[in-house]
């Protein structure tokens, strides 16, 4: 049975179970984001993102990532 749960980056909701992959759970930030926004944002959090994120890792309390090639919050941070 799939569950439902809403992207943290757009808000929009998607489904999640045994046959359902409309999201990933990003560990480093401890949330879970649709397909959509994981597949288009590779490359790293577009910058309509990065407030969100920034209070992400202010809320958890851990270091901001080393911002990548293009200058951007990386996808996943590892711990």
């Amino acid at each position: 049975m799939s569950q439902v749960y809403q992207c943290y980056a757009c808000g929009d909701d998607f489904e999640y179970g045994p046959h359902d992959h409309g999201g990933e759970w990003l560990a480093g930030y401890e949330v879970d984001v649709c397909r959509t926004c994981y597949d288009g944002n590779g490359d790293g959090w577009s910058p309509q993102y990065e407030d969100q994120f920034l209070a992400r890792i202010e809320e958890l309390d851990i270091e901001e990532p080393e911002r990548n090639d293009n200058d951007l919050l990386p996808r996943e941070i590892r711990g």
